[in-house]
């Protein structure tokens, strides 16, 4: 299993939907270090969406220290900091919303 990341929706629909980091082909260490983290991961999520941004950051970070090729970690941690400064909408629902995306086959 991987940790979850976020969840995100693809404008224009509302519906949301998981996004997991998938690290199959990362470096063993890499890979042992991020499942290693997926509790940290996990718990990082209340406050985050309890918009306690700076406490889900610490963690975050904490997470980043032990492993700094955790991508999603540091990216997570950089949101919430930003976040904690710039504050949310009323309606804010935690997820990412991704305007366009483009797939080649």
């Amino acid at each position: 299993m991987t940790p979850w990341a976020s969840s995100a929706s693809l404008r224009p629909s509302t519906q949301l939907t998981g996004l997991y980091e998938v690290f199959d082909a990362d470096p063993p260490a890499d890979r042992a270090a991020k499942l290693n983290a997926q509790s940290e991961f996990e718990r990082a999520q209340t406050p985050y969406r309890l918009r306690e941004f700076e406490a889900a950051a610490e963690i975050y970070d904490q997470i980043a220290a032990t492993n700094p090729n955790d991508g999603p970690a540091s990216k997570l941690a950089a949101r919430c900091k930003r976040l904690a400064e710039s504050g949310v909408p009323d309606d804010w629902n935690a997820a990412i919303h991704i305007e366009k995306t483009s797939v080649s086959v």
